[in-house]
């Protein structure tokens, strides 16, 4: 009895070169949907943010840092970045958290990732197609209203990321006294 051997087969199905792979098929439609324009909210068409739209979260969230020290700077207070993970930037001696939200086709911003940490306030930076809204809220408020109260993940069960949301036109009683407008919340800061 012989055994035939076969020789070795150069089909790979995970390959996107192997013709009539599901993994070439997948790779022409994705080529197809990266020359398409992103589907943004006609709400957002014009926007000097409409840029942010792109970005993933994390990145988002860098450049609401750099155009917080920006406008900071701008006013010529005291401003670093923070040599530790625990809050963002350094102003004027407080130590700020910064959280950024575009706002959401819903109406509502959502501040994310908010975690209890060795910062001072979080400054809440939020941005709508054609206006600027801003809290400097200090961390015994947030401890009142949102950490142990708005769990990101698992509701009011979540022991390490919070979250804020809500409407910026009808803003929790609460949460008026820390901003509104980036003057408000500078203020906030008592600078």
């Amino acid at each position: 009895m012989t055994t035939k051997t076969r020789a070795p087969s150069t089909y790979d199905p995970h390959s996107i070169h192997t013709p009539g792979s599901a993994a070439k098929q997948i790779a022409r439609i994705a080529r197809r949907m990266s020359t398409q324009q992103p589907v943004r909210p006609a709400m957002w068409r014009g926007s000097p943010f409409e840029f942010l739209l792109d970005m993933p979260p994390r990145r988002r969230g860098k450049v609401g840092e750099d155009l917080v020290e920006g406008y900071f700077a701008r006013q010529s207070i005291p401003v670093h970045r923070a040599g530790r993970t625990d809050y963002d930037r350094l102003i004027n001696e407080w130590r700020v958290e910064v959280k950024t939200s575009t706002l959401w086709e819903s109406g509502l911003f959502a501040f994310q990732q908010i975690r209890d940490q060795g910062y001072d306030y979080c400054l809440c930076l939020g941005l709508a197609p054609r206006a600027v809204f801003a809290w400097a809220i200090p961390k015994t408020a947030l401890h009142q209203h949102v950490i142990g109260h708005c769990g990101q993940h698992t509701g009011q069960r979540a022991t390490d990321t919070w979250w804020l949301r809500f409407d910026p036109t009808a803003q929790p009683a609460w949460l008026q006294r820390h901003g509104d407008t980036m003057e408000l919340a500078k203020g906030a800061l008592a600078l």
